[in-house]
């Protein structure tokens, strides 16, 4: 409707607003302003747009041109459009205001563009257009910054800016963005902003647990609050200063400090306030002093002051919590009835086991704190079956649960979006995936575990996966549909977060609304357009059956681990069997820590060879030997975290008995990903295949080692191709490899990169420059099948909890690339070339990637010296994804072959024509 709006008045009404009509009485500046501001002080939003619409009409009628003062007049009406949720004609109107004011005409005001440009980045900002909101936030400041009278608008500018940054993670650009806020804002003499950036400052430092810093910061900005008498942020600076109070561990400042920040807000009326800083301390008096009759007595505080009842419900769910602390279940289980009850979901007679349908809790504006509720809830249950010794019909309640919460999770993650969100979910559903499995373990329920399991993993990537998979299939007019329909139910959110206690009813039945025609429309694209919505929304996991007969393939056997805070849980799927076991979590975290430290440096190797056998073995023992995987198998392992080299691993603890002469080891993210993973067409014989880059040496400013060798490594490569291309030296560029790579099935590069576990970014590096992971894409689409980085520690970066490593090699799987051979530690030259060079001669067999990989391997263990048979020397090298073989053209060996062949049949033709003319 807004958009309809917005249309008839582009089409109508605006053309007669600038046009203007000669003779019409018209208010002048003063008065029209005046006017202006009676209108706003109605408290009907609907009232004020009305009445300041007619007041359009009446300046429409003066005659004149285009000023500042209708201006003035379009920019009020786009306030009043988004103070009403009607975001589409607030856009409009202010651009309208921007359009006028920018124009340079002499009417015009061009520093009134800098609030125009300030409440679009506002707007953009619960759009969760963030990107653009930042951008007409620098328009703001720009602009601001030239008058005296808009210095404001350039602390709150910053402010903003900071408080997006944290947001999205960005803590360190948050604290540089509000210091340089508060600079400029108490150059101004704005008292109020340099509070309100010192804020956002010490926010962003507290996340990074940067304390000491913070404390000063909020020392700082409570001097401010009583050297100005700005009394109104002591609230929200007293519950800072207790959060950073109990990030250092100083239990009785967080109780003086939250209880200030109570009297603050109650005396200054700020019932919400009150609210939070008594469920905050209560909270903290439950978790971290275990004081649980302090507790409730500030949770009942709190429910005095809280009136909106979806903050009552979670107030009244943290009440369950300090009741299943102390192993009072059913208590606990009726509070979260009572929890449900207040907003309606369930009847207050309801029994202890029902929950909310899903349809029911659609409309939830706040579907985070539901979730959190519904979480809590099964975990509840999930002890209390414990208690009972493994009650089933309780254990089955809380599956049942689980089953809900991961059902939200699904539709949430279609209304947030980024991958920072997303991320950001995946971190705070970890833990419940957890007990779920756990739950699953005690039903011995495996087909529920596996899906959980799946569930728990490699979501973010597969989100990449059918993003990257779908852009291209879906037409412009349903783009746009899809587009708009999202943004209808974005903009209902925010209406109704700030919804009064009258208009919640209404509003939740609008987004309701909303979102079933989002709904309805995508379960239309399942008929008109199967293939998109195969990619993008058909988030199925396989069955136990599905991996079993439709993703593995011969020989091959599905190991998958969950790592969690009190168990490690194996699942391992292959023909005719599937085993579910859990492991000892303490004995892993030492074995895996150990062998890290053994495996991925060589004189520590060497010199501890021993306690490496005796380590690798357990390992074995532990994850490997409780499945009963058969001999001579292909095994893929879907981890959880970081890759283990798992063909490194020795049976004996005595002797060297490694794994790769047993199994055929490849990875994959999740069966998911793994699923989705497939060849593509194989293309002519005659269609480029081979794509091979080696920079050898590396411009001085990137501080690279030459890579000698590696140039005649990828010339003896290339002997294996037909229809192949080769970039050494300089032409080995960042702009070649972009251009040039996604042309080919096969890539290969011999490189240097950098990645490790500490949160940089993983970096790819060519002749001239680098490429990093999040620089990674693409002109098109790439027909790459197989991607070989022989290069050192692609597949090691940063482990985000529930996603694994984010590593290049996990990069270009995003891009769609099925297979791709990495490295996990920094690998030598010598073995890399020479088992790079192996697996070749195993691909153009048609083999397929993880035996070929296995037996180039086995290769190099068989003329290797001693040391080079250490498992640092050939084990870092690793297949992630599709192992099909991967069609290799014609090859040269074969291509004089191919034409003695033609020439012969081409003779045999010229001489039966020539015998048929005698």
């Amino acid at each position: 409707m807004a958009r309809l709006l917005a249309a008839v008045l582009t089409c109508w009404l605006l053309p007669l607003i600038l046009s203007g009509r000669p003779g019409a009485p018209c208010p002048d500046n003063q008065q029209l302003t005046s006017e202006i501001s009676r209108i706003e002080e109605a408290t009907d939003r609907k009232e004020v747009i009305r009445n300041l619409g007619q007041l359009l009409i009446r300046k429409r009628k003066c005659g004149q041109p285009p000023d500042s003062s209708l201006a003035g007049l379009l920019h009020a009406l786009g306030r009043a459009y988004w103070y009403d949720y009607q975001l589409d004609s607030a856009v409009f109107y202010t651009r309208h205001s921007i359009d006028i004011n920018a124009s340079g005409a002499r009417s015009a005001k061009y520093a009134d563009l800098a609030n125009s440009y300030y409440n679009l980045a506002l707007i953009a900002s619960e759009q969760n257009d963030f990107e653009q909101s930042l951008k007409l936030l620098d328009t703001t400041i720009s602009v601001a910054s030239r008058y005296r009278e808009k210095q404001s608008l350039v602390g709150k500018s910053h402010m903003l800016k900071a408080s997006i940054m944290t947001a999205l993670g960005d803590y360190e650009k948050a604290v540089s963005t509000s210091d340089l806020g508060y600079r400029l804002s108490y150059a101004g003499g704005d008292s109020e902003m340099m509070i309100y950036n010192l804020i956002e400052k010490a926010q962003a430092q507290i996340y990074m647990k940067r304390n000491t810093e913070a404390d000063k910061t909020l020392r700082n900005a409570l001097t401010l609050v009583k050297e100005y008498s700005s009394h109104d942020q002591l609230g929200a600076i007293y519950s800072l200063l207790a959060k950073n109070a109990g990030n250092i561990g100083k239990p009785a400042e967080v109780v003086q400090f939250y209880k200030k920040a109570f009297d603050s807000y109650r005396r200054f009326g700020d019932d919400y306030g009150c609210g939070q800083a008594a469920a905050s301390l209560a909270y903290y008096y439950r978790f971290h002093l275990r004081e649980h009759e302090l507790a409730l007595k500030e949770y009942r505080i709190a429910l005095s002051y809280i009136n909106n009842p979806e903050m009552r419900a979670v107030v009244y769910n943290d009440m369950s919590e300090s009741y299943r602390d102390r192993e009072e279940y059913e208590e606990a289980l009726r509070l979260k009835r009572v929890a449900f009850a207040e907003t309606g979901l369930v009847s207050h007679h309801s029994g202890l086991y029902e929950n909310p349908s899903f349809n029911a809790l659609r409309p939830i504006f706040d579907k985070a704190a539901f979730l959190t509720i519904i979480q809590d809830k099964a975990y509840d249950w999930l002890e209390f079956a414990k208690s009972e010794g493994k009650d089933r019909t309780m254990l089955g309640y809380a599956l049942k649960t689980y089953m809900l919460a991961d059902t939200m999770i699904d539709h949430m993650r279609w209304e947030h979006s980024g991958s920072v969100t997303r991320l950001f979910w995946r971190d705070k559903t970890k833990d419940m995936y957890e007990r779920a499995i756990e739950t699953c373990y005690l039903l011995e329920d495996t087909e529920r575990a596996f899906y959980f399991l799946e569930k728990s993993k490699a979501i973010l990537l597969a989100d990449q996966l059918q993003e990257s998979g779908a852009a291209h299939l879906l037409s412009e007019s349903d783009r746009r549909k899809e587009r708009d329909l999202r943004r209808k139910v974005s903009e209902w959110q925010n209406k109704l977060e700030a919804a009064t206690d009258t208009a919640v009813t209404s509003d939740r039945a609008s987004l309701f609304a909303a979102r079933e025609e989002l709904d309805i429309f995508i379960k239309s694209l399942e008929k008109t357009n199967p293939l998109y919505y195969a990619y993008k929304y058909d988030n199925k996991v396989p069955s136990v059956g599905d991996v079993r007969n439709n993703i593995l393939k011969d020989g091959q056997v599905f190991l998958s681990y969950f790592v969690g805070d009190s168990a490690v849980y194996g699942l391992a799927i292959r023909q005719g069997k599937t085993v579910f076991k859990r492991l000892d979590l303490q004995q892993y975290n030492l074995l895996t820590g150990a062998f890290q430290g053994l495996i991925i440096d060589r004189n520590t190797q060497n010199s501890n060879f021993r306690e490496y056998l005796r380590v690798s073995s357990a390992l074995y023992k532990l994850l490997i030997a409780p499945f009963k995987i058969p001999e001579a198998a292909r095994v893929v392992i879907s981890p959880d975290g970081s890759f283990l080299s798992f063909s490194a691993l020795s049976r004996s603890d005595s002797h060297p008995d490694f794994l790769v002469k047993h199994y055929a080891v490849s990875y994959t993210y999740s069966a998911v990903v793994l699923g989705k993973m497939q060849r593509k067409s194989a293309g002519s014989w005659f269609s480029p295949v081979f794509f091979g880059m080696a920079p050898v040496k590396f411009a001085p400013s990137l501080d690279q080692a030459p890579l000698t060798g590696s140039g005649q490594a990828l010339r003896n490569i290339d002997r294996y191709f037909f229809r192949s291309r080769i970039a050494m030296g300089r032409d080995a560029s960042r702009s070649e490899f972009v251009a040039s790579s996604p042309g080919y099935r096969i890539v290969q590069l011999f490189t240097h990169a950098s990645a490790d576990s500490s949160g940089s970014i993983p970096t790819l590096y060519f002749a001239d420059s680098t490429l990093r992971l999040n620089e990674l894409s693409l002109p098109r689409k790439p027909v790459t099948e197989l991607l070989v980085l022989s290069a050192c520690q692609t597949g090691v970066g940063k482990n985000q909890r529930g996603e694994g490593v984010f590593s290049l090699a996990r990069g270009f799987a995003a891009l769609g690339i099925p297979s791709v051979l990495t490295t996990l530690w920094s690998v030598e030259n010598e073995p890399v070339y020479r088992i790079t060079q192996n697996l070749y001669e195993q691909i153009s067999d048609d083999i397929p990637l993880d035996i070929a990989l296995q037996n180039a391997q086995k290769q190099w263990l068989q003329t290797a010296s001693t040391h080079g048979q250490l498992p640092y020397a050939w084990a870092g090298m690793v297949i992630v994804g599709n192992t099909e073989p991967v069609g290799t053209g014609i090859p040269p060996g074969r291509i004089w072959l191919f034409g003695g062949l033609i020439l012969a049949a081409a003779g045999i033709y010229m001489a039966r024509a020539y015998g048929s003319m005698d």
